[in-house]
């Protein structure tokens, strides 16, 4: 990220037909994040980009919407939460639409604050595109498990609040995932910042 050229620049007409949502690609960034990030200029002008964010939005929703299950059970927000979360179809559009608004406002705020964070650990001139990119990617890492986990419980259970009550064993699982973004975000803007 330190040179003139991004390293987002340059595709060929066979790397853009690489989706980085391909079962390989996704393996790569549980796994050998090191590689997917070295791809990362085959991902460029893609619309993954976008889906990313919309699923981190719709993670993020998934996350208030629990919140108020906290609530005062005679609370607006606890009602809201019960109404919400006593049918799938109810549950699931209200995090799919607002999950765009979620991960618009992410795209904006979040993508500058991982860029500010990154500027302050030294890499001062880093493409704002690129960050964006680093960033929604190693979301995916928290994205993907917990939306499955969703889509699981909603073959399971007969709707959210059910599913929230009984928690299955494979919840506690799931702590893993936001630390291991963490290091895949980190491997990331290593990895970018050698190109």
């Amino acid at each position: 990220m330190q040179s003139n050229e991004s390293p987002l620049s340059t595709t060929t007409a066979i790397d853009a037909k690489i989706s980085p949502l391909h079962p390989r690609n996704l393996f790569n960034l549980f796994f050998r994040p090191r590689r997917f990030f070295e791809q990362l200029n085959t991902f460029q002008h893609q619309p993954y980009i976008y889906l990313c964010a919309w699923l981190y939005g719709a993670t993020s929703v998934k996350d208030r919407l629990e919140r108020f299950s906290f609530d005062d059970p005679g609370s607006v927000t606890f009602e809201f939460w019960s109404m919400v979360s006593n049918a799938w179809l109810q549950y699931w559009l209200w995090i799919l639409v607002f999950g765009v608004a979620s991960g618009c406002i992410t795209w904006i705020i979040g993508g500058w604050w991982y860029r500010k964070r990154i500027g302050w650990a030294g890499e001062s001139d880093a493409d704002p595109y690129v960050v964006r990119l680093i960033y929604f990617y190693s979301s995916v890492v928290i994205t993907i498990p917990v939306l499955l986990q969703l889509l699981i419980d909603t073959l399971i259970y007969p709707n959210y609040s059910t599913a929230y009550a009984l928690a299955s064993p494979y919840t506690a699982l799931a702590i893993i995932f936001p630390f291991w973004s963490v290091v895949v975000g980190y491997i990331g803007v290593r990895t970018c910042s050698r190109q």
